[in-house]
């Protein structure tokens, strides 16, 4: 799912099992993954767009973070200035 913002930002979201990918992508053009710095297994396989990917368990996030990050992109508060990595 891609969800567009006003300012032509985009915040793509992929998963499955409950665990997601989302990618953002700023107004010019710059784009930040999540980093979750916990200590989490280091790889784990969900489906992104009909494919089995294994990915870092710490670019993924759990559904109510999930949630969180659309609420705050929606808004216009998503700040990617900690806890994103730049791509």
């Amino acid at each position: 799912m891609t969800i567009t913002g006003a300012d032509g930002s985009s915040l793509l979201i992929d998963g499955s099992d409950g665990l997601y990918f989302i990618l953002v992508q700023q107004a010019d053009g710059s784009q930040f993954q999540p980093l979750n710095t916990s200590p989490l297994a280091s790889d784990v396989t969900i489906m992104i767009g009909g494919v089995s990917t294994t990915l870092p368990r710490s670019c993924l996030l759990d559904e109510p973070t999930m949630l969180r990050v659309i609420r705050e992109f929606r808004d216009g508060r998503l700040d990617t200035s900690g806890g994103w990595e730049p791509l």
